[in-house]
């Protein structure tokens, strides 16, 4: 173990990243609770934790901006020049706490880094995309045409398996976000659900004309709860983890929170096809990405996806 020189009685202060001790205004002074040893650590190390030379942790506090609560901080320890731990120096992300942001803001990390970066976010996108559209071509594809809607809840149902299974493989936040926040984005998410519902209604009418309804198969031959359960319950579930949790939550931290949002809008969009439905997809999309931007939570988004698609069959079966 090594520990800091001593020359004039304190301990010798270290920077990080050492090759490019950072400018007075861009560091955070942190000191070691073990051995005393003075850190200046630059502010895009946010949200990290850095083991000093005596082997204890050093949390970086999360710096948040105070509209969306997002934390400065990568999501991976920088490499390159200056960037690799030094012997006796290692850089972990710290796990966010109840209450904490779990956005990260990679818009000023190392060019190397974003491509990485990047280059998995598009390959987790197809993958998600995937979950949702591969069921449902195999069960067109192999199922006779009379059965074919009778299998649409077992490919809804591997659906969230490839859904679930992706959110593990990527160490996203998503399922962290499955918790309690506040009554009023409860509150809000039902009255926003219900403007969507009304105004999904004018705009089939209008863009539709009165013929027959589209989900009147469906509830033929599923009955009601099959088709809350294929049209409701598994979408509300399964889209909000895959998209305001894994999709979201990677736009936001390779965009910024804002365009991040809209990008996840597109996408969750462009997943329900390139229909006449199309701008009010992308449109409840983006609510339901600044929803869960500012509560925190998938729970009052879920609430909502489930009301408005339930609303929709039931309006379907009167």
């Amino acid at each position: 173990m090594t520990t800091p020189d001593e020359e004039d009685g304190a301990p010798e202060r270290r920077f990080w990243p050492e090759a490019h001790p950072p400018e007075p205004e861009d560091g955070i002074d942190l000191v070691c609770s073990e051995c005393g040893t003075p850190w200046s650590v630059h502010r895009d190390m946010a949200g990290f934790r850095l083991r000093c030379r005596c082997g204890a942790w050093v949390v970086i506090p999360s710096q948040q901006d105070g509209k969306h609560g997002v934390v400065s901080g990568w999501l991976e320890p920088p490499d390159g020049d200056g960037g690799a731990p030094g012997p006796g120096t290692k850089l972990v992300r710290t796990r966010a706490k109840r209450g904490e942001p779990e956005f990260s803001d990679l818009r000023h990390a190392p060019l190397d880094v974003r491509k990485r970066y990047a280059n998995r976010s598009f390959l987790v996108l197809a993958f998600v995309l995937g979950a949702f559209y591969v069921p449902a071509i195999l069960v067109q594809l192999w199922a006779p045409p009379s059965k074919q809607v009778s299998w649409m809840p077992v490919a809804s149902v591997f659906s969230g398996l490839f859904v679930v299974t992706l959110g593990l493989l990527v160490g996203d936040a998503a399922f962290r976000a499955l918790r309690r926040t506040a009554a009023r984005y409860f509150i809000e998410a039902g009255i926003v659900g219900a403007f969507f519902v009304v105004a999904a209604h004018f705009y089939v009418r209008l863009v539709a004309g009165n013929g027959p309804e589209p989900l009147d198969p469906l509830i033929r031959d599923l009955g009601w709860y099959g088709a809350l359960f294929v049209v409701a319950f598994c979408p509300a579930v399964f889209e909000e983890i895959a998209f305001r949790g894994i999709v979201q939550n990677r736009c936001m931290s390779y965009f910024g929170v804002d365009l991040g949002i809209m990008v996840t809008a597109v996408a969750f969009g462009l997943a329900h096809g390139l229909g006449l439905g199309l701008p009010l997809q992308m449109g409840a999309g983006f609510y339901l990405g600044y929803l869960r931007a500012r509560s925190g939570s998938l729970i009052p988004g879920m609430l909502m996806h489930f009301l408005y698609n339930g609303s929709l069959v039931l309006l379907a079966a009167r």
